[in-house]
């Protein structure tokens, strides 16, 4: 005679019941440890945590639950450089999840990572660490809104505009670009504010390679808002926009080209590039039309020329220039919302008052 079994509805289990019933029990234990009196004790645990033991998603919500997050800020004070970067680097794979970053906001944890003494650290790496942890905080809503109100933007633009590492300075970038990216404009106005339009600008005017695409992701969201377009024309921004349109970075190409359409919309922008650039702009556009390049740098830079063409001075260059014969071309291409702009272009470089 069989036995039929009914199945009752499920008692619900946290993730922190789970890992002590599979015998999981290394967070705690690792818990214990980082907060050992005994410094080796500490060093070794925290280098298991930053060392990848948190990586995954579900093992971040373990390490949160049992309790990591407090401890970590608290060895933030540590004298040891080597424990307090072990301690930063630990805290950002805690942000991975979406418990880590309530922790982290509940202990208020933004005046603790935002001390002088961490800002200044001796060790590159931990404040590399530092800015990490920052800008993965800032990619929450809720995160980067807590930043704005505290006023941590201008902390982090200050950082970044004195800081000597360039890995450290992009980092701080990053996190103040996403704090731009609140629905409302109070991220924006801050960074503007706080002087960000300015740190792109050198950034751009000094050159490199990751730092570079940091500022110019950052300036072309800045210059999307009205006042931001005139801060950046008030920063004399177009030459080192300009000078970049050939970076041997495709992305730094085209957040340039989409800059140069946004500055250059109000008529003070395309007087600015006739009198600060002369004709300097013209055959990097051109270039930009290539078939070579990629689609989004070809599109961005279409996409500036139908602005800027609306200044009889910057039509009559690009057409000596031969931007006509370079758009021609791009009406050609595979892609229909490329060969349109083209299109769209040529009839601005063409009309006649």
């Amino acid at each position: 005679m069989r036995t039929h079994y009914v199945r009752g509805t499920p008692t619900p289990i946290s993730s922190s019941e789970i890992a002590i019933a599979s015998g999981n029990l290394k967070f705690p234990v690792l818990c214990t440890q980082i907060s050992s009196e005994d410094p080796l004790i500490r060093t070794k645990a925290l280098a298991k945590l930053s060392g990848g033991l948190i990586a995954l998603k579900g093992d971040a919500v373990l390490a949160v639950e049992a309790g990591i997050v407090s401890r970590l800020l608290a060895l933030l004070d540590e004298p040891d450089a080597t424990m307090r970067g072990y301690a930063l680097s630990s805290l950002t794979q805690c942000t991975t999840v979406g418990i880590g970053r309530d922790a982290l906001l509940r202990d208020d944890v933004f005046p603790s990572l935002m001390r002088p003494a961490l800002l200044n650290d001796p060790s590159v790496e931990a404040r590399r660490s530092l800015m990490a942890t920052m800008a993965a905080l800032c990619k929450s809503t809720l995160d980067a809104a807590y930043v704005v109100e505290s006023g941590a933007v201008g902390v982090l633009i200050a950082f970044a505009l004195d800081e000597p590492d360039e890995l450290a300075r992009s980092r701080a970038i990053d996190a103040v670009a996403n704090c731009t990216r609140l629905p409302s404009n109070e991220g924006v106005v801050a960074a503007v504010a706080e002087g960000a339009m300015e740190l792109c600008v050198e950034v751009l005017r000094e050159g490199g390679g990751g730092i570079v695409l940091c500022a110019a992701r950052l300036l072309e969201r800045l210059t999307h808002w009205t006042d931001g377009k005139q801060r950046a024309l008030d920063c004399r921004c177009l030459d080192a926009v300009c000078a970049n349109l050939q970076h041997a970075m495709p992305e730094v190409r085209a957040e340039c080209a989409r800059t140069l359409a946004n500055v250059t919309v109000p008529t003070r922008g395309k007087l600015a590039l006739v009198s600060e650039c002369t004709e300097e702009f013209v055959e990097p556009l051109v270039f930009l039309l290539g078939l070579a390049q990629p689609a989004d740098v070809q599109l961005a830079a279409v996409a500036a020329i139908s602005t800027i063409a609306a200044h009889p001075k910057v039509r009559k260059a690009l057409n000596v220039g031969g931007a006509i014969d370079a758009l021609q071309l791009c009406t050609e291409d595979d892609e229909p919302l490329l060969q349109d702009a083209a299109r769209a272009a040529i009839k601005a470089l063409q009309w006649q008052p």
